[in-house]
């Protein structure tokens, strides 16, 4: 077996260590609120508690998107065909986009079966579903942000997406701090966790538009090409499935 060299790990670990921290920082958001909840009830934090663990799985799933996301996009921009990669980050896009508002829909629409299910009992119930319905349902920014974030790493860019999310983490602990001074409860710490997480989007959506002048976002990166999208769930479900699975088991 061939040993890797001094240069080889340092790349590796150089690459691989921004993307561990953006990982905590993700699952941090959740955490966070849950500390603000202690200050307002038992049952807010377990409503929000609950909300986490539902959110932890779509996660995983989502995840499992970018992650078919980046095999494609890095293997095209690798290869340096940039028409192609830029095609490939508009039809991500366009994938999270759509099945982020279908996680969406179902959230809103079957959210007391979901809670039920989940362990949320009536005394629980009206602190969880303030919080889910305002966290959970616009998902599409999570998605979103997630596929993002694979898109950058996958030109070479691992740090932003990094900085965004950590700046997302200080951002949510202020307007929690705000939220509940201003008297707002469970509802204030979900606020500040959805538009934490859609100004975390704008920026990395920002940055890969300004990425260099090889890596642009037009119209005609939106038109469907089933060819990739079909590529992009190939690789996408099987990981969805799986990391789900692991969600739930534990």
């Amino acid at each position: 077996m061939k040993r890797l060299k001094k240069e080889e790990i340092l790349t590796i670990l150089s690459l691989s260590f921004p993307i561990i921290i953006e990982n905590i920082l993700q699952t941090l958001l959740g955490t966070t609120d849950t500390y603000f909840a202690g200050k307002l009830a038992d049952n807010a934090i377990a409503g929000i508690s609950i909300t986490n663990i539902i959110m932890n799985i779509f996660i995983s799933f989502f995840t499992a998107i970018s992650i078919g996301t980046t095999a494609v996009v890095s293997r095209n921009y690798g290869k340096q065909d940039y028409k192609k990669t830029n095609q490939i980050i508009g039809q991500s896009i366009l994938v999270s986009i759509i099945i982020g508002l279908l996680v969406g829909l179902i959230c809103l629409f079957f959210y007391r079966p979901i809670l039920y299910v989940s362990g949320a009992d009536d005394s629980v119930l009206k602190f969880a579903i303030s919080y889910y319905l305002i966290v959970a349902v616009p998902s599409v920014f999570l998605c979103l942000q997630l596929v993002l974030s694979s898109c950058l790493r996958a030109i070479k860019d691992t740090k932003t997406p990094m900085y965004a999310t950590g700046f997302s983490n200080i951002l949510n602990i202020l307007l929690d701090m705000l939220f509940i001074n201003l008297g707002m409860g469970v509802i204030g710490l979900a606020l500040a966790t959805t538009i934490s997480r859609i100004v975390g989007m704008f920026i990395l959506l920002l940055k890969l538009q300004h990425h260099d002048n090889r890596i642009y976002l037009s119209k005609n990166s939106f038109i469907i090409n089933k060819e990739i999208i079909s590529s992009l769930l190939f690789i996408s479900l099987p990981a969805g499935i799986e990391k789900s699975s692991c969600v739930l088991d534990n």
